[in-house]
């Protein structure tokens, strides 16, 4: 497993487990709002013998999976969905049954030339750059149709990354997981005088630690880094207060658990950050799908109706016969 490939395995294993991995607006209505308008536009348009052929591009868990499943009937649809992780392909086709499958880079997709009606995107194939977006041409059939939607720079999911990428170096630069450690180890462990005034350093380390935590909720709010902080904080509290009711050796794996997850997001929002295009790069994607053979008939920022940043990119087009 390749670094990249590992990365998006915590990613979505972190999803998987209620992790601290729940933003990204990716169920925001307006979002939702637009797919479904499209989702339920090719449903009209397809006949009731067809079967409706779609593929998901770094599909992630399933987002797009639900959505699209809910507006075309089961009988008329054939989805495909793909994606780097394997966690998050094994917890789209747990949820999804009869959704197919594959663990694959969105530029290098083991399907045919033309495979499908609709190929879709959210969030995700500008992760992979040029190659991924040439790949999703390649793979719509003649007249069929491109859907995309894409992280825009200076947009809000933008500046909630950024944010949130400062809260947890905050976090990490308060050196709180492993001044923790210490903490709860000591406190297991103490007996002699010399012990206790070890403990009693470490300890003011820790309760300067959970400031900077509060410090953050202040500045912030509860849902700081979608609510994370605020989780952490109350977890750490409960540990604690009821400390004599925790194996020791289970908390300190419990943080190093936390160690790993905080820094997984970190890295998952300067991906966010460093995927979002730019309205130049954007007029770059089009130009590309244009010269692959595509009408392009929606080339546009999706906004909120009660904020005036923008969301994302979207696209529409379709190949020409």
């Amino acid at each position: 497993m390749n670094n990249k490939t590992n990365e998006w395995d915590k990613y979505w294993s972190g999803v998987g487990n209620n992790g601290a991995f729940s933003d990204g607006g990716v169920n925001h209505p307006a979002i939702n709002g637009f797919w479904l308008h499209y989702f339920q536009e090719q449903s009209q348009q397809t006949n009731v013998s067809d079967v409706f052929n779609v593929v998901d591009i770094a599909s992630g868990n399933g987002a797009l999976s639900e959505l699209v499943s809910n507006v075309i009937p089961s009988n008329q649809l054939s989805l495909t969905s793909v994606d780097l992780s394997e966690s998050a392909i094994a917890q789209l086709t747990q949820r999804f049954p009869f959704v197919k499958g594959i663990v694959a880079d969105a530029t290098d997709i083991p399907l045919g030339e033309g495979t499908a009606d609709l190929v879709i995107s959210q969030f995700g194939a500008e992760y992979a750059g040029e190659k991924a977006i040439e790949e999703a041409c390649r793979i719509a059939k003649s007249d069929g149709t491109l859907l995309l939607m894409m992280h825009c720079e200076n947009g809000s999911i933008y500046q909630e990354s950024e944010t949130n990428r400062t809260v947890l170096k905050r976090i990490a630069d308060s050196k709180l997981v492993p001044t923790a450690k210490q903490f709860f180890h000591l406190r297991s462990v103490m007996k002699s005088a010399e012990e206790k005034a070890e403990f009693d350093l470490v300890a003011k380390a820790f309760n300067t630690a959970i400031g900077e935590l509060e410090n953050i909720m202040t500045e912030n709010g509860k849902d700081a880094a979608a609510g994370f902080v605020f989780k952490l904080y109350n977890d750490l509290a409960t540990i604690h207060e009821e400390f004599t009711r925790y194996n020791p050796e289970e908390v300190i794996a419990w943080l190093d658990t936390m160690q790993g997850e905080i820094a997984a997001y970190q890295r998952r929002m300067e991906a966010m950050l460093h995927a979002a295009l730019s309205a130049k790069q954007f007029e770059e994607m089009k130009e590309i799908i244009e010269n692959r053979g595509f009408a392009i008939s929606v080339a546009d920022k999706l906004y909120s109706p009660n904020d005036n940043r923008p969301l994302a990119w979207v696209l529409v087009a379709t190949r020409r016969s």
